[in-house]
């Protein structure tokens, strides 16, 4: 590693250190001290970046390679002298002997007491030990006992989307949010990641054997595990991915400023959605179609009731009249059965919800024939569902297996495409078109109209025809056409000027949203925005 990075990390280090609490230990170590124990040697491949992701013990630095010139995800945690090792391996005994004998809830106040108790075994039994190891020790019992392990690096950067580990002694990949898939310069024997699948399923209050060999489920922090014991299923070994569940979502703004949608498409959304228009998220996996599917239900109005259905909880609502439900699978005992997506999506219908939202529709016919059945008897929905375009979707759901029949499909209204685009700051997530749903008498299936569509050139969108949707909503409330261009254009000031203030907190851009649809104008005036036509309007057919 350069010097002038060695300096940086030296000095971020005693930064670190000095602004922490020496208790329970009587002294801190040296930066230094610390320095010593990471494995920086000076790699020919250059860091474009770095940053700690639990300081100041486990860094991240993205190295480019100089022949491939693909960008690597570097893990530097410090390293374990054959002391440190043994300390902590005792340490770690005492520390289960603790867990048994004493009762910690599963909770935040519960992990809080068990990390204080941690401190007093470190205290009490490695007392002569430096400093520096100390610290060292009291890190890696932290990251195992109470966070993810090997894993922790990766789950504590929140620039990692997901983390895959295909099998024993390959590569760790970290899906970075600015990069893609990254490989990382870890790497794991059989049995440490048999171990890893199996903890991580145990900390999901599940379990993983050669009989039930497949497991997908929630982590308790709101992550999505899918994991595979090795053996006869597993050519390589075990394996496990994580797509991290973030705890506070995107909010419209936030997407504006990173450019998946711009505020003109987002105050088409707000609109259609405000006035219980359904809307279908397609694209290939990764794309963000659920990220962009719960943002814009922050556009649903406060106190409609909304009942979400998923496999594992990926969405996460502002409104306080939302039931989120979760299917289930039956387990290892006869007294726990089975709760589908459809069981849940027809006892929905009888909650009178005014919007449903079906995390994602996949192969079950009954499934997705529900959720299309609910939508024409009044239910306004939103779900996700793969397919590379509006028309590939259509085809997709009114073809085998799904033979979803055409009448049915003409309850929807929207659909959102999502693509992962190149760009020359790295990937990133588009929306690469927006289009309306249109009937047809004279096909076999629902016509779809490109409304807006991403510019690869410009790396912009263009609104290609007149919106429909908008009109349509214009004439069911009675609004002139002066009223109907207020409509839109006052979301699209609200949307811009989040965005421009880097408004994305999650509370603050629902009590702004919320406060809109109550009353626009003091909406408008608190956020100081001025109520003059936008430059570059959305574009509504005249009839």
């Amino acid at each position: 590693m350069a010097g002038d990075v060695r300096d940086q990390v030296r000095d971020a280090l005693a930064t670190q250190l000095a602004a922490r609490d020496p208790a329970p230990f009587d002294a801190l170590p040296e930066a230094d001290a610390l320095l010593e124990r990471f494995d920086f040697a000076d790699d020919p491949d250059p860091a474009i970046d770095g940053y700690w992701v639990n300081e100041p013990y486990a860094r991240v630095d993205l190295r480019r390679d100089a022949e491939s010139g693909e960008i690597r995800y570097h893990v530097l945690e410090p390293t374990r002298s054959d002391f440190v090792s043994y300390v902590a391996e005792d340490l770690r005994d005492v520390a289960r002997r603790v867990l048994l004998d004493e009762e910690f809830e599963n909770d935040d106040a519960g992990r809080a007491a068990f990390a204080d108790r941690l401190d007093e075994v470190i205290a009490r039994h490695a007392s002569s030990a430096p400093p520096a190891d100390r610290w060292i020790v009291r890190y890696y019992l932290r990251r195992d006992f109470l966070g993810y392990g090997r894993l922790d690096p990766f789950m504590s950067d929140p620039a990692v989307e997901d983390v895959s580990c295909d099998g024993a002694d390959v590569p760790v990949y970290a899906y970075h949010r600015d990069h893609g898939h990254l490989a990382s310069n870890r790497a794991w024997a059989a049995d440490v990641v048999d171990s890893l699948a199996i903890k991580l399923a145990q900390r999901a209050g599940r379990h993983l054997s050669a009989a039930s060999p497949l497991l997908t489920t929630t982590l308790p922090d709101g992550s999505r595990l899918q994991a595979t014991l090795g053996g006869d299923v597993a050519a390589r070994g075990s394996n496990f991915t994580v797509r991290k569940f973030r705890e506070k979502p995107f909010t419209p703004p936030e997407l504006a400023a990173l450019g998946t949608f711009d505020a003109r498409q987002l105050a088409y959304l707000w609109l259609a959605v405000a006035h219980n228009r359904s809307v279908l998220y397609v694209g290939p996996t990764g794309s963000g179609k659920t990220t962009s599917m719960n943002a814009c239900a922050f556009f649903v109005p406060p106190g409609h009731k909304v009942v979400s259905i998923e496999e594992t909880r990926e969405v996460n609502l502002p409104h306080d009249n939302w039931i989120a439900e979760v299917t289930r699978t039956a387990e290892d005992s006869e007294d726990r059965r089975a709760v589908s997506s459809y069981r849940l999506l027809s006892e929905a219908l009888h909650q009178r919800p005014d919007h449903i939202i079906v995390g994602e529709l996949r192969v079950d016919p009954d499934v997705v024939r529900s959720f299309f059945q609910a939508l024409g008897t009044g239910h306004e929905g939103f779900t996700t569902f793969h397919a590379e375009s509006s028309t590939d979707a259509i085809r997709r759901l009114t073809h085998n297996p799904l033979d979803v029949p055409p009448d049915l499909l003409a309850d929807l209204d929207v659909i959102v495409t999502q693509r992962i685009v190149d760009e020359p700051d790295g990937v990133a997530r588009r929306c690469w078109q927006i289009s309306e749903v249109t009937p047809r008498d004279d096909s076999d299936r629902p016509d779809v109209r490109d409304v807006f569509h991403y510019d690869a050139e410009t790396q912009g969108f263009e609104q290609r025809n007149p919106a429909q949707v908008p009109r349509e909503i214009a004439v069911d409330r009675g609004w002139s056409g002066e009223r109907l261009r207020t409509e839109l254009d006052r979301r699209q000031r609200v949307i811009a000027a989040l965005a421009e203030r880097e408004t994305f907190d999650y509370e603050t851009v629902a009590q702004r949203i919320f406060a809109f649809a109550r009353d626009p104008e003091r909406a408008l005036a608190d956020l100081d925005v001025d109520d003059d036509n936008v430059q570059q309007p959305v574009r509504v057919s005249d009839a």
